[in-house]
């Protein structure tokens, strides 16, 4: 590998279907300071053409795992700077993602920082939401904090967006149990209760809010559906299945506390499993 080869013939190469995978190769034999230099000096001007190419950021992704950390810094300086752009976009909200699985922990904070500034934007963009919900899985005390700041009072809007809707239920399994309660009260006390269960992903929202809601959480659920019982409709039954299962469910933990409370535990077909994120 050298430098003259390498400046004109990069790009061209790593845009190419074939190109990209010698590329790849090419990357994984790399191990000398001179070698790294000759390739971060390839990339720098290339960046954001290579984040956004179908086969260009797959390239990138390898520079991410091999490249050391002052060698990256560039790239976690140019996509702290284009973070919106780059987190909307089909290619590059993969490659925002493993940013985050190959930073320090300066340049993951960095990173993180800049993504937190953008919460209800991303969580409604078809690819953007899956930036917010790696977050979230990280488990960041302070990033999950900050992004329970950004839902918190939009919970209605959000949960009819086809991709918020899916950050909701990501939430409801990551976020602290408290913040959860909160998420979900907002939810129970809106007004067109009955509308977001008729809703085509609030009513996915609401199925599993049911697996976190306290009991007077679920008694308003179960008043603003019971409508559904004359729903022969597979929704109306989802629904009212997987309430019922979550009131027994209640009931059971209960029991632990109050040995003479009901403690039986019910099977139901219709159960909703929850929704993995979709393209």
């Amino acid at each position: 590998i050298n430098a003259e080869y390498m400046g004109p013939h990069f790009l061209r190469i790593t845009l190419n279907l074939h190109g990209m995978h010698a590329m790849q190769c090419l990357i994984f034999y790399l191990s000398t300071q001179e070698q790294f230099e000759i390739l971060t000096a390839a990339l720098k001007p290339n960046l954001m053409t290579l984040i956004e190419d179908a086969n260009g950021n797959h390239v990138l992704q390898c520079c991410l795992y091999k490249l050391t950390v002052p060698h990256q810094q560039f790239v976690y300086d140019t996509v702290t700077k284009n973070c919106l752009q780059i987190a909307t976009n089909r290619y590059g909200c993969c490659v925002l993602q493993r940013c985050l699985d190959t930073a320090s922990a300066d340049q993951k904070a960095q990173v993180i920082q800049e993504i937190l500034e953008h919460v209800p934007v991303l969580a409604s963009d078809a690819f953007g939401n899956y930036v917010i919900q790696y977050v979230l899985q990280l488990r960041l005390p302070t990033a999950n904090d900050d992004i329970f700041a950004a839902l918190r009072g939009s919970v209605t809007s959000l949960a009819t967006n086809k991709f918020s809707s899916i950050v909701l239920e990501r939430a409801f399994h990551t976020l602290a149990a408290e913040q959860v309660s909160v998420l979900i009260e907002e939810l129970s006390n809106t007004q067109d209760l009955p509308g977001l269960l008729a809703n085509q992903y609030a009513n996915f929202v609401i199925q599993s809010a049911f697996d976190k809601a306290t009991e007077e959480q679920l008694y308003k659920f179960d008043v603003a559906s019971r409508h559904l019982m004359l729903d022969n409709s597979m929704r109306g039954k989802n629904i009212r299945a997987r309430l019922m299962n979550a009131k027994m469910r209640n009931r059971t933990a209960s029991s632990v506390h109050n040995p003479t409370a009901l403690n039986t535990s019910v099977f139901n077909p219709f159960v909703v499993p929850f929704r993995k994120p979709e393209f």
